[in-house]
């Protein structure tokens, strides 16, 4: 798995209950092996907090990531239903107990070919999402 912020790899399923799935809601996991652990659950709400602390994995959806006491918000929403490839930039924040910081978002969305988005903070790695559909 790639590095995200570093090495911060410490999640949050209470920031995931804060951030209840519309209908049609995409879920991206950087993990696809807990993609599939999640679909194998049921996909339900209380499966993906559990995979979220579990697996070591983030959790990116329309204007949030997050995992067990980390998470990130940023405005405008990504659109994650585009049909094709294409790149964005968003402001918001991350935080984690005792600690926030601003940043910049720029995701590239590749919905064709590698179903797959690609999150760009200006560090050196890259962290990688994967589409999980329900």
């Amino acid at each position: 798995m790639r590095p995200f912020f570093g090495s911060i790899f410490l999640f949050a399923p209470m920031l995931l209950a804060t951030v209840p799935a519309a209908a049609g809601e995409f879920y991206l996991f950087s993990s696809p092996a807990a993609c599939e652990r999640w679909l194998g659950m049921g996909g339900t709400q209380d499966a993906l907090s559990q995979v979220s602390t579990e697996d070591d994995t983030l959790i990116l959806q329309s204007s949030s990531m997050s995992g067990l006491e980390y998470g990130c918000f940023f405005e405008p929403p990504l659109d994650l239903s585009v049909q094709e490839p294409t790149i964005t930039t968003h402001v918001g924040h991350c935080q984690e107990p005792g600690w926030i910081s601003p940043g910049l978002f720029t995701f590239a969305v590749d919905p064709v070919y590698s179903r797959e988005v690609t999150l760009y903070t200006g560090d050196e790695s890259t962290t990688v999402f994967h589409f999980c559909g329900r």
